[in-house]
């Protein structure tokens, strides 16, 4: 997924490393709701592109982060709820933006 959201913001094949190096570098303002989602990406896109606020390169970029950490391992999954059935309760705490917590809510494995 680090590939598609690298050439979703304009960078070649072999930049993916300094995408995601440019991408952390960025990441804890938006994470913590101090700056758009538009002006997250458009810190991040080169080759001319621009992410409007309503436009769908800005609506990829965010489902494809999304997406990315909404992907979980079926075995941790299990272990959750292993553990959740043995009576421990777990809540799950994250500093995500917006529109990742809002997804995370809705996912089957957090819901229940």
């Amino acid at each position: 997924m680090w590939d598609r959201l690298a050439a979703l913001a304009g960078r070649p094949a072999d930049q993916t490393w300094d995408f995601e190096n440019a991408f952390w570098a960025r990441r804890e303002p938006y994470d913590a709701g101090e700056i758009t989602t538009h002006a997250f990406w458009s810190g991040l896109l080169r080759g001319g592109l621009i992410a409007s606020p309503g436009s769908a390169l800005l609506d990829t970029l965010r489902q494809t982060d999304t997406d990315m950490w909404t992907h979980t391992d079926p075995a941790v999954v299990s272990v959750l709820r292993a553990t959740h059935a043995a009576g421990t309760r777990l809540l799950l705490l994250s500093n995500a933006p917006h529109p990742l917590s809002d997804a995370l809510d809705r996912t089957p494995w957090c819901s229940t």
